[in-house]
């Protein structure tokens, strides 16, 4: 399994991901009132920590959890919870990040749709959204 392709949330190419699948009950991220007004996220917007929501589409089937960490000096790491099909495993990545007119890119050949709104990202590809918010620093 591709773990940049898991971890950029199964969304840019959601075939990457194991086709083992939970039931909604058994998930990790649940269903939550989502903020609205959305523009597009700018540079600035994905500076912090955050940890997911909600995740749908075919990425919702095996990611139970995805947690980001953005530096303003364009570097990322990231964690996810992804069942396999046998048992749940952390797979994690870091490296460099873009963003240029509300697309972000993890790596060249994959990016995905990046919008915000009062304190959540929402990530948008081919494989499913995700919505993370941000987290608080103690």
């Amino acid at each position: 399994m591709d773990r940049r392709a898991a971890l950029l949330l199964a969304l840019a190419a959601g075939g990457c991901i194991a086709p083992s699948v939970l039931e909604a009950d058994r998930r990790a991220v649940h269903e939550a009132a989502l903020p609205s007004g959305w523009r597009p996220a700018l540079p600035a917007d994905l500076e912090g920590i955050y940890e997911s929501i909600r995740v749908e589409g075919e990425a919702g089937a095996s990611l139970w959890r995805i947690e980001y960490q953005f530096s303003g000096d364009g570097g990322y790491t990231a964690a996810a919870l992804v069942f396999d099909g046998t048992r749940p495993a952390f797979q994690t990545l870091s490296g460099a990040w873009t963003l240029s007119d509300g697309i972000v890119r993890l790596s060249e050949e994959e990016a995905v749709r990046a919008s915000v709104c009062e304190g959540h990202l929402r990530l948008e590809g081919e494989g499913g959204t995700v919505v993370l918010r941000r987290m608080a620093l103690p």
